[in-house]
């Protein structure tokens, strides 16, 4: 059996805000079943996530991370970390007559650097050809520190690998 394919894109902006709870990403659900009555009884399935990504705000990481069915995929890690803020700090101007200062003016000057990002995670379905279980793709986010995080322009794929039959699992 040739492998199975979805694939969602948007380049509408979806912003965060700092959280300790992970948000769904809004339209990255890929429905997916795996089993009894579905094309693919088990197997390997691949999700990939490309977005262009920016966080405002110093000390802010934004997070992204794929489930299948709910549940953790592999690789997995302690942290998922997929954009950081870029550089921010205090910009110093004056304008100076000879020895006197005129002016001193202190700004906070705050880089928001777009860039592209991608992540890959896999799931392993054993063959069932009785149970039907939940393989749905989804995409979440979370912003730790900083101000917001901005995804726009992203893509989510997921390919199912099928097993050919129960001895190939």
């Amino acid at each position: 059996m040739p492998p199975q394919t979805g694939v969602l894109w948007s380049s509408e902006p979806s912003e965060f805000s700092p959280g300790a709870e992970w948000a769904n990403l809004p339209g990255a659900v890929i429905p997916f079943l795996v089993g009894q009555g579905c094309t693919v009884l088990g197997g390997v399935f691949v999700a990939t996530f490309s977005a262009e990504a920016a966080v405002r705000g110093e000390g802010g990481v934004g997070m992204v991370d794929i489930t299948f069915g709910g549940e953790p995929a592999s690789p997995r890690g302690e942290n998922h970390p997929f954009v950081s803020a870029g550089a921010s700090g205090l910009a110093l101007s004056s304008r100076t007559a000879g020895q006197r200062t005129d002016q001193v003016c202190i700004s906070e000057r705050v880089t928001e650097s777009w860039s592209s990002h991608t992540i890959t995670r896999a799931r392993q379905y054993s063959y069932d050809a009785v149970n039907r279980r939940n393989a749905e793709v989804k995409v979440r986010v979370r912003l730790e520190g900083g101000e917001k995080l901005t995804l726009k322009n992203w893509l989510v794929q997921v390919v199912a690998y099928p097993w050919k039959d129960a001895r190939t699992t």
